[in-house]
């Protein structure tokens, strides 16, 4: 273990399940059919919310310097790739204004090329208001801002800025992932299932997915709300479970190098892939074969660039 940024000691069960996260991201990305990407979006966007809640503690500082910390490591990397990619947008697709609006808007569509970006605005209100409620002792505000998040894309004439509603529902997730942390011990059984358990969970959990549907957090999908909240809380505590099992292994560098370097991953790995799909136009390959090459590929080159941008001055576009 290390300090992380909280000054926590940095667990490597946890960096490793987030590393699973951002493998299943750059996967749905690059595109592995309906039904894969029906499995991920139950979880893979919902995790990142309950991992920060994970870690979350009550802070001394005033709310004007929590504001900036977090601005600093959100809304920097944000605006920064934000703008890049828009840039690269005008040499790839011509000019046009309006990717440019919907980073400085709504930002859950239209985004130039890393659409992604959108769960760095989600997050920084979900921390913003959590640590006010927090602040306030309103959490029982978390339960109606919840359903309002939920319902908000489907009943207001226009989406709400910067990922709002889902930040909104992102609430109840970094409360779970609170709770779990400080319940860990009486939770224990769940958050460390051996391979057999993992095995029987993990396939119930998975037909329960797909009885739900399609769920989407950036466009307000949740099918059927108790399967979505089911489904989301069993998949992160079978990640959690799975994670430790890796750890055990001791082979888990690689993914904890992932796991701290997220925000790399999240900003770039559009990017990364949008180029290698271009390049692959030129290779005759079966797409199954073309698709895992590309995945293999984008996540060697991301690994390289987050050493990059996390080992020199490039730091500062990733709010460091």
């Amino acid at each position: 273990m290390e300090a992380n940024a909280t000054g926590m000691q940095r667990l490597d069960d946890i960096d490793v399940f987030r590393g699973l996260g951002i493998i299943a991201m750059v996967m749905g990305h690059i595109g592995f059919g309906d039904e894969f990407d029906c499995f991920i979006h139950a979880f893979h966007m919902p995790m990142f919310f309950f991992i920060s809640g994970f870690f979350f503690r009550k802070r001394e500082c005033g709310i004007g310097a929590y504001i900036g910390k977090k601005a600093r490591s959100l809304l920097i990397p944000y605006m920064s790739f934000g703008i890049g990619c828009y840039l690269a947008s005008l040499v790839w697709d011509g000019f046009s204004v309006a990717p440019l609006i919907h980073l400085l808007t709504v930002n859950t569509d239209g985004l130039p090329i890393a659409g992604a970006l959108w769960f760095l605005t989600a997050l920084f209100f979900t921390e913003m208001l959590y640590f006010l409620l927090d602040r306030w002792n309103a959490k029982w505000l978390i339960i109606p801002l919840v359903f309002v998040g939920s319902f908000a894309d489907q009943i207001l004439p226009y989406p709400l800025p910067w990922a709002l509603s889902a930040s909104f529902v992102g609430l109840g997730l970094y409360w779970f992932g609170e709770i779990t942390r400080k319940y860990e011990g009486k939770l224990e059984k769940l958050l460390n299932m051996n391979w057999w358990q993992v095995l029987i969970v993990g396939a119930a959990t998975t037909g329960l997915i797909f009885v739900n549907g399609y769920v989407n957090m950036r466009t307000g999908k949740y099918a059927l709300l108790p399967l979505f909240w089911l489904n989301a809380i069993l998949s992160v505590y079978l990640g959690i479970s799975i994670s430790k099992l890796i750890c055990k292994t001791g082979k888990m560098k690689w993914l904890t190098s992932i796991g701290r370097n997220s925000i790399v991953y999240v900003c770039l790995n559009q990017i990364v892939i949008k180029v290698l799909f271009k390049l692959f136009r030129y290779v005759s390959l079966p797409i199954l074969v073309s698709h895992v090459s590309i995945l293999l590929l984008s996540m060697a080159a991301l690994y390289c660039l987050s050493m990059l941008f996390t080992g020199t001055k490039l730091k500062v576009f990733i709010g460091k």
